[in-house]
Formats: C-alpha cells, structure tokens, sequence
C-alpha cells in the first residue's frame, strides 16, 4: 500500500497521524460492513451461486431495482479505478527514485527520472492486464495472498507510532516470518489450523517475533549508538 504510506509524509507529527489513522478506521468500518452483511445475507440466500464474486450483484438483481444493479457496478469500478491509479503511479515514483535514481543512474535528470516513471507505469498496466486475463475463479485467492503481506504492515505501523522498544531487528524479522508464514498456509497442501485464514496465522507470527526479537535487541541499540558516537 504505498499510496497510503506515502500520505504519512504530509503529516506534522506522529499525533496527526495518529488521529487520521483512528478516523480512517471509523471510515473503512462504515464502507466494509455493509459489504460484509450483503455478502452473508448472499450467501444464506444462494448457498449453490457458481461465481462467489457475483454475490453482491446476484443479490441486489434479486430483491432491487435493475438501475440500482447499474449504480453498484459502476460505483464498484470507480472506487477499483481510483487505487488502481494511486497504486501504480506510487509504485512507479517509488521505483523510479529508490532504485533507478538512487542506485542505477545516480546522476539521472528529473526529466530523465520522469521518462522511466511513465516507462515503469506503462509496463505495470500492461502486466495486470496480462494478470487479468487469467480469469481466476474466485477473486478471493488472490486477495488472501496479497493481504498476507499487506497485513504485515499493520504491527509495525502500531510499534512505530506506540512502542518505543521496538528495533530495526524486531520489524524486519517480524515481517519476513510474517510473509513466509502466510504464503505457506497459502500455497501448500495442507489446511490451515481451526480453519483461520492463512493472513491471520502470518500476522500471529509477525507480532510474536517482532515482539520477542525487539525485546532481545532492544538494549543493544544504546550501546551501538555510544560506538558510533566515540
């Protein structure tokens, strides 16, 4: 979610954030919860509906009127479109300045930088769309394991903003046993434990690593921070 982490940078102190991030989950609890209630409600009501994904849909053309069909489809592009536009053309700034200004062409010019950021931004399209027309049944899978290394982001933001002991050491072990956590539960054959969604089980082990490995670590910063200052 770099288009999200990028906004942090406009932010004053760590007391703003904290409170946009307080309302932003006020937000999202107002915009997901109907979705979550339609999509059950779905559910009970067509038990054997082939395509998962068409619930909403299935569900709004059976009991609405058709031009209400047409409001949640395009309302559902428009919100797609809209993240689909901050996603890549964060990803391609970011890839544009992190690596190829940064570490291919130190000297490249802004405009030189501009022309790779559309480059990379071009290529990006095309590869979804490639993606795209793979016509994976159920959208579902692909969210999971996407969400398994998104979701990693959240106990590191929290420790961050609320943990003061938490160390470099902590956050990065956290999250690479967090990522392969969850793309295990993901991809191999087996089913996860009590049924919990395999993202879940890779935040569970992000939290107890961050949280065991800063406490190990964290009274060696101070002494790293005496060397470098002798």
């Amino acid at each position: 979610w770099p288009h999200l982490f990028m906004r942090v940078f406009a932010s004053e102190s760590a007391k703003s954030i904290r409170r946009s991030g307080s309302l932003l989950i006020i937000a999202s609890l107002v915009a997901q919860v109907p979705i979550v209630i339609g999509a059950l409600a779905a559910a009970n009501a067509f038990p054997g509906l082939d395509s998962p994904d068409t619930a909403l849909l299935v569900l709004v053309g059976e009991y609405a009127p058709l031009w209400m069909v047409g409001i949640l489809a395009v309302g559902g592009v428009a919100a797609s479109l809209s993240t689909i536009n901050s996603l890549i053309h964060s990803e391609g700034v970011l890839i544009s300045n992190d690596i190829y200004a940064k570490i291919t062409r130190k000297d490249a010019s802004d405009r030189s930088v501009l022309k790779f950021t559309r480059l990379i931004i071009t290529g990006l399209c095309v590869l979804v769309y490639l993606m795209s027309l793979t016509q994976p049944e159920f959208l579902w899978s692909i969210m999971a394991q996407a969400y398994g290394g998104v979701i990693q982001f959240f106990p590191v933001t929290i420790a961050a903003l609320y943990w003061k002991r938490a160390t470099k050491a902590g956050v990065l072990t956290g999250m690479s046993v967090g990522v392969v956590v969850s793309l295990f539960f993901s991809l191999a054959p087996i089913q996860t434990p009590l049924g919990i969604v395999a993202p879940a089980w890779g935040l569970l082990a992000n939290v107890i690593c961050l949280i065991a490995v800063s406490l190990g670590t964290s009274n060696l910063a101070p002494a790293v921070e005496k060397e470098k200052m002798a």
